[in-house]
């Protein structure tokens, strides 16, 4: 078993909707599709920063979760709101 931390740094003022984002539709998708979702918090210090903890019994299962969802293959990207980059109108 083993843990991915994944960080997230996100455009200044905008954390409460990423967070809104990650809470309301990539987590429970991710969930839907058997990720195992441990932890999800903010920066305390840090008002850009967003962490989230993801439990797979090995890298193989991970590594099985993104070719088993079909979702990935043809969904279009979209850029969640707050990540440097995306359009936010």
């Amino acid at each position: 078993m083993f843990f991915e931390i994944r960080e997230y740094r996100v455009r200044p003022g905008m954390r409460d909707e990423w967070v809104k984002f990650m809470e309301g539709e990539v987590m429970p998708f991710m969930a839907s599709k058997g990720n195992v979702i441990c932890a999800s918090f903010v920066g305390e210090e840090d008002q850009d920063l967003y962490v989230w903890i993801r439990r797979f019994e090995s890298d193989e299962e991970r590594e099985k979760q993104r070719q088993d969802d079909p979702a990935a293959a043809r969904t279009p990207a979209r850029e969640p709101p707050g990540k440097p980059g995306a359009s936010d109108s």
